[in-house]
């Protein structure tokens, strides 16, 4: 099941499979010694960074979404009402 999971996983989200990974592999080995949280913490972070990235790529992509809604409907006034 795990595997499953794990593949499915990888193929949606790889970012994500890979974090999982190095996390699974660094808490086994390095939860017991100081500062091996360290690097989790630094990996958290800056996945943190990246999904802050993609949020404002999605805010601009919705910015010029409606720009070229509104660009249309001001070279088009006579069908913006649904008129022919």
């Amino acid at each position: 099941m795990d595997r499953f999971f794990g593949r499915l996983l990888s193929r949606f989200a790889p970012r994500t499979a890979r974090a999982f990974i190095v996390l699974r592999r660094t808490s086994g080995t390095e939860e017991g010694t100081p500062g091996g949280s360290g690097n989790c913490e630094q990996d958290i972070a800056e996945l943190r960074k990246e999904i802050d990235e993609l949020r404002l790529d999605s805010v601009r992509i919705a910015e010029l979404y409606d720009l070229v809604f509104e660009r249309l409907k001001l070279d088009q006034p006579d069908r913006a009402d649904g008129t022919k």
